[in-house]
């Protein structure tokens, strides 16, 4: 992976910046004010004058609009250019090499719960976007935060991550920025189609297949992609069945503009890992699985366990360039129904016994709308961009468990209005600065006595381009998130509305970074600081029970990236994170308890070699180091060094195969506690561009 991003420490801000956060952010904004109104030196001045008559008004181009913001030093991932050591099938296989990411899954199969962070954030509290739509926050019982398991890539041009709350243009990034970017036109704009088949192999009975075709009738430009994947697992009963397609029609409009329709459905059944304990009886236990003792999966055989989901993205898309710049408008609509049944042998709450208890989630659907409208223009060394947002969000469920049922016809969860702006401006030319602000307003409709969450969010940053390769940076931004999933929507206490309600998430982010790039060498450092005043933890208990509430913490993190090109045939790459966090005030949350940072490791490297030994040849090496950890049942993780292998060759200019090799070495380790990872894994590959 190319690009990648470092950080430089600066002085800790103390705690008793807080209680004078409001003046803070008034400092923002005059420190913006004063930079956007400084003179240019008198050359430019001069020029600017004989040239007003010539200023044009147009609209951000598109890949300034993928940056996001100055100091995202953002990454693009381009999936023609992919060079993997491992099978990439949905989002998440795209960032484990990545700096600033941490890797939680229970397997390498597609997962029920969150196995994705950022900066130390979930995707709770992380931006993820379909062309710049909101596509997670939809909440409700099951779904967890965001549905990796529909995030196939078959129709997918890159991924956009951009690290950190630096925007104002998308609400809840406080970890950063993850956009999917589709493919919109043709790689070559002599054809008129271009498209792609593969299919894949590999370990545990695992199969691939998938494609994707594009092409131009007239105004018209259509798009479709599929993509099957099956396996059983490396875990007992951790088989999963998979299947994706999505579609896009682009019409040309005859003013420049165009309209889009886009849909993407995801079909998913994975089984749920079950118990595989030789001291635990019940469990039937089977030597030709890895051990997963009682207390880390409680399922058993003897009945179902297992879960579906079906998920659907609708889009409609339209863009308008004008005098005055550019229009967009996208209204979308996101709609998923998640079954579970699951079988153990448990405390029985009606009858007060155990009993062996077949669960059903009888259903759990959620549905969000919501729209977004855009103006972007720039003229001269100024450019603007401004909107808005909307989403309101329903779930329903009808839940049966030892717990007893439980039932919700259609409600409405949250709604989230939004203004926003971002307001660049070249003071120099080597020097650029952003202000942003966002103002989000949260409405629990089903909360008759809450009173809702909003925010003025102030973001500004400076970028210095101290050399023609060279470049620095500074920002101070406020975040924002309310909670809307889950247990997070309830009160502190659970069922008892005199314990109050959640806060949301609120803090302000401290980065400053650097830069520097040549042709054979890149490298980037960079050092964050978050001072959250409010951020949302939960104490032990199952599903929504146990304690809630807002502390206040710190959390800081170094980031440093480089690679390298010292011949023609030879590229590595290195990048290293280091984070830490400290627990300022605890508030109700008890000594003894853990929070999800706890859970972080310190250190983390990625390292790799990209080799080409012959022509059209290609040897990928790639090591991943993560140092112990304990999560927030106390329970110690061991540090452990993974590596993966691939070599790969292209015939005439359009069939690549590609042989990989994972956990090289057959190191035994584990990700999320409990849940051993898969031993040595080989797979093969074979794609044909057209």
């Amino acid at each position: 992976m190319r690009g990648k991003t470092l950080k430089l420490k600066m002085k800790t801000i103390r705690r008793q910046t807080r209680k004078n956060s409001h003046r803070f952010y008034c400092l923002i904004l005059l420190m913006g004010m004063v930079l956007a109104v400084m003179p240019v030196n008198q050359a430019k001045a001069n020029e600017a004058v004989q040239s007003l008559d010539e200023i044009v008004v147009t609209g951000v181009r598109e890949e300034d609009k993928e940056k996001i913001a100055i100091t995202g030093l953002s990454e693009a991932v381009e999936m023609d250019e992919l060079e993997s050591t491992e099978s990439v099938q949905r989002l998440q296989d795209l960032f484990i090499h990545l700096a600033g990411v941490d890797m939680v899954r229970t397997s390498t199969v597609t997962e029920n719960f969150d196995p994705f962070k950022l900066r130390g954030f979930d995707s709770a509290r992380i931006a993820i976007l379909l062309d710049g739509r909101p596509i997670n926050k939809i909440g409700g019982m099951g779904s967890g935060n965001i549905d990796w398991s529909s995030l196939s890539l078959e129709n997918v041009e890159k991924v956009v991550v951009v690290r950190g709350g630096n925007t104002a243009l998308y609400g809840g990034a406080v970890g950063g920025v993850i956009n999917i970017i589709t493919r919109k036109r043709l790689k070559d704009s002599e054809k008129k189609y271009q498209g792609n088949v593969s299919a894949e192999v590999a370990s545990y009975d695992s199969k691939v297949a998938k494609g994707y075709a594009m092409g131009e009738m007239g105004p018209f430009t259509l798009s479709l992609g599929l993509n099957g994947a099956e396996s059983d697992g490396f875990l007992r009963n951790n088989y999963y069945e998979a299947l994706d397609m999505t579609g896009r029609l682009t019409y040309q409009m005859p003013t420049d503009g165009k309209i889009t329709l886009g849909y993407k459905v995801a079909d998913t059944e994975k089984g749920i890992p079950l118990c595989n304990d030789p001291d635990y009886p019940l469990s039937q236990y089977d030597p030709d699985y890895p051990i997963i003792d009682v207390v880390t999966s409680p399922y058993i055989p003897g009945g179902d366990n297992y879960w579906t989901k079906w998920m659907e993205y609708y889009d409609i898309m339209a863009e308008q360039p004008t005098d005055i710049g550019t229009f967009s408008l996208n209204l979308y609509l996101t709609k998923d129904e998640f079954k579970r049944r699951d079988y153990r042998y448990a405390f029985y709450i009606p009858t007060q016994s155990m009993e062996f208890i077949q669960g059903d989630y009888h259903y759990n659907r959620n549905e969000t709308y919501g729209g977004r409208l855009t103006h972007d223009l720039a003229f001269g060394n100024i450019g603007i961009i401004y909107g808005a947002d909307y989403q309101k969000m329903y779930n329903e469920y009808n839940v049966d468990s030892s717990f007893g049922n439980s039932f919700q016809e259609r409600d409405p969860s949250l709604e989230w209005l939004a203004g926003f702006m971002e307001f660049r401006y070249f003071i120099l030319p080597e020097l650029e600065t952003m202000l942003g602000l966002r103002y989000d307003d949260a409405r629990y409709p089903s909360r008759d006595y809450q009173d809702h969450d909003s925010a003025l969010s102030p973001k500004f940053s400076l970028n210095y381009n101290f050399y023609e390769n060279s470049n620095a940076f500074l920002a101070i931004s406020k975040v924002f998130r309310p909670p809307y999933a889950n247990w997070e929507g309830g009160n502190k206490v659970y069922a008892d509305p005199t314990s109050g309600w959640l806060d949301p998430d609120e803090g302000i982010q401290y980065e400053i970074g650097a830069q520097y790039g040549t042709q054979q060498f890149n490298t980037s450092l960079a050092y964050y600081f978050y001072d959250m005043d409010s951020y949302i933890v939960k104490g032990p208990g199952y599903g929504p029970t146990g304690v809630k509430d807002n502390i206040e913490v710190d959390l800081q993190g170094i980031e440093f990236t480089a690679d390298y090109t010292p011949l023609a045939w030879l590229t590595a790459y290195f990048n290293y994170t280091y984070q830490w966090h400290d627990i300022i005030d605890r508030k109700t949350l008890p000594e003894t308890d853990r929070i999800d940072l706890d859970e972080l490791p310190d250190h983390k490297f990625n390292i790799g070699l990209r080799i080409k030994p012959w022509n059209n040849g290609l040897v990928l090496l790639d090591g991943r180091y993560v140092s112990e950890r304990t999560t927030v049942n106390n329970e110690n993780m061991d540090a452990f060094f993974t590596a993966n292998m691939a070599v790969q060759h292209k015939f005439f200019n359009h069939l690549t195969v590609k042989g990989y090799i994972a956990n090289l070495f057959d190191e035994e380790y584990k990700e999320s506690y409990g849940y051993t990872m898969p031993d040595r894994t080989y797979g093969v590959s074979v794609k044909y561009d057209f």
